[in-house]
């Protein structure tokens, strides 16, 4: 597993035969009094950059599941 800290990238080219990725996202609960809700999304890109599909809260899978959205815990 990688963890990255701000502002911290890591190359997902081809070499590094990646076949699968999990992303998660979250933070330490600050000062605040208020629900925070966050919101992840995807924007899937074919070989020419072009936008082919956008997978967020109301549309959650696509490629038949290859990219899915698990939802949040709120």
């Amino acid at each position: 597993m990688i963890k990255l800290q701000k502002a911290e990238t890591i190359s997902l080219v081809k070499d590094h035969k990646l076949t699968t990725a999990a992303f998660g996202l979250g933070w330490k609960p600050g000062v605040l009094t208020v629900k925070v809700d966050l919101d992840a999304s995807c924007l899937a890109l074919d070989a020419e950059s072009k936008g082919v599909d956008f997978i967020f809260y109301n549309h959650k899978t696509s490629f038949g599941g290859a990219i899915s959205l698990d939802g949040d815990d709120l």
